[in-house]
């Protein structure tokens, strides 16, 4: 009996992809550099106020509230 050279293929359509679900929605990738000691803040402030945000998440939620504490004094 002769192979098959025909490989199974499993249809992905309606699958859920591993991970996370996204939340954010498709957006713009920004890569930064930042110092220990920034960092360190960051994660002082990621495990005492947002313990189950991942270190970006919690950089972009320590932005929001900058952005929403400048548009107070504005």
């Amino acid at each position: 009996m002769k192979k098959s050279n025909t490989v199974n293929r499993v249809s992905t359509k309606g699958r859920k992809r591993p991970g996370p679900p996204r939340t954010t929605g498709p957006g713009e990738l920004v890569g930064i550099r930042c110092h220990k000691d920034f960092l360190s803040r960051v994660d002082e402030w990621q495990a005492e106020k947002a313990p189950t945000l991942s270190r970006p998440q919690a950089i972009r939620q320590l932005a929001e509230i900058g952005l929403d504490h400048e548009d107070e004094r504005s």
